[in-house]
Order: structure tokens, then sequence, then C-alpha cells
């Protein structure tokens, strides 16, 4: 988390010069030694940042890396774009196991999402 903080300030100029190419720079080789925080956060900057080209492919391998390595909401974002269906396709079964793994991993709050997911499979049939 440290690392995400001090890239934070650089890409927000918070003390430093604000330098954003060189913060996605960092995130980047952050990512490439497999910080999940870093990874979630880069996901974030490929999903909907206007610092760098939207790839929302990218970003999605991003966040399933991050969340294979336990970062709950990296699993919640995830599962959200699956369950929505809207950048990805839908797949309501993937959401709700992304769901339940990031209520494992302490994200109380995604256990709304895995409910909902099972929900709406059972309308389906």
């Amino acid at each position: 988390m440290a690392v995400n903080a001090c890239l934070c300030t650089v890409i927000y100029g918070r003390g430093v010069e604000e330098d954003k190419q060189r913060a996605i720079r960092l995130y980047k080789l952050s990512a490439d030694s497999g910080d999940r925080n870093a990874l979630y956060e880069l996901g974030h900057l490929f999903k909907s940042c206007a610092l760098i080209e939207k790839d929302i492919d990218k970003a999605v391998r991003l966040f399933e890396l991050s969340g294979k390595n336990g970062c709950g909401e990296a699993q919640l974002v995830l599962g959200r774009l699956y369950k929505e269906g809207e950048e990805v396709s839908q797949d309501l079964e993937e959401a709700a196991r992304l769901f339940r793994d990031a209520a494992y991993s302490g994200l109380e709050n995604s256990s709304w999402g895995f409910f909902k997911c099972k929900d709406l499979e059972s309308r389906e049939m």
C-alpha cells in the first residue's frame, strides 16, 4: 500500500511535482513484480483513466492477476464487470464466484453481489 500512496502523490502532485507518465511507469514496474495493489490500480487506469488509452481487456487481465493474488477489491470490480456485462460478456456464474471470493477476502459488501447473481441466474432458468 505504501507504494500506491507514493504513486498517488506523483500522479496528483501532492507534495511533489506532478508527473503522471512517471507514475504510470512506476505502477507498471511495481505490477510487473507482482504487487497486487499495483496490479489493481493499473487495472483501474486502463479501465477508466484519461491518462492512458482505455483498454478493458488489459484492465480485466490486471484485475484477474490482482484477484488471484488475494486483492478483494480487484475481485469485486471484476464481479461487477461480469454481472453488468457492459464492457465484457456477462457471466453471472463467474461474477458470483468473484463476489464470493471478495467476501472471503474480507469485503463484506461483496456478499450482496453474490446473492444478486444467484438470484439472476435462477430467473434465467
